[in-house]
Parts: structure tokens; C-alpha cells; sequence
């Protein structure tokens, strides 16, 4: 019961976390899409595509089928914490997309 409690705490954290960082605009005014295409292209992972989904907070990357996945809000918004994200997520591909298929 105390762990569920603790799960809950701090999905409520993260969500308003990311609430209020998402009226922040990015520096530079690219989006999640923009950030993470410039990323993956100058690390040479131009063969790694890029797209939207319908849930929330639910971006990741694929390595079964080598594909970054943005929710849709992170895809075209241009805020800091969408930018995080991308940015997150290139490491975690740019780490997978090296290593070899089994």
C-alpha cells in the first residue's frame, strides 16, 4: 500500500512538473521533432525516423523496430521540457542504434 501511495506522489510530481516547465519556451524555438532530427543527424543516425503518437508523457525509443516515438505534444511543441525529452531520447537511441542486432 505504501509503495502504490509512493507511485502515485510522484506521478502527480512529475505531471505538474512538467506542467508548469511546458509554458517555458525553448531557446532556440525548435520542437521536440526539430531537436531530436538535429540530433540523431549529426550523429550520423539519419536511417533512425522519427514519429508522433497519440498518448501523453509516453515518448520512448523503439530499438525492435529503431524508431524514436514523440507523443504528439512533444513532437510539435517548442518548450523545455519537450526539448528534454528529445534530448533524452537521442541518448537512449544513439546508445541502442550503435549496438549491434542479435
Amino acid at each position: 500500500m505504501v509503495a502504490f501511495a509512493v507511485c502515485i506522489c510522484a506521478q502527480f510530481r512529475v505531471k505538474g512538473t512538467f506542467s508548469k516547465w511546458s509554458r517555458t519556451p525553448a531557446a532556440r524555438g525548435l520542437t521536440g521533432y526539430e531537436a531530436a532530427r538535429l540530433l540523431l543527424d549529426a550523429s550520423g543516425l539519419r536511417n533512425v525516423p522519427i514519429e508522433p503518437v497519440r498518448s501523453s508523457l509516453t515518448d520512448h525509443y523503439d530499438p525492435v523496430h529503431r524508431i524514436v516515438r514523440l507523443s504528439a505534444v512533444n513532437f510539435a511543441s517548442a518548450t523545455a521540457p519537450f526539448l528534454f525529452l528529445a534530448v533524452l531520447l537521442f541518448t537512449s537511441s544513439t546508445l541502442i542504434a550503435v549496438m549491434p542486432k542479435y
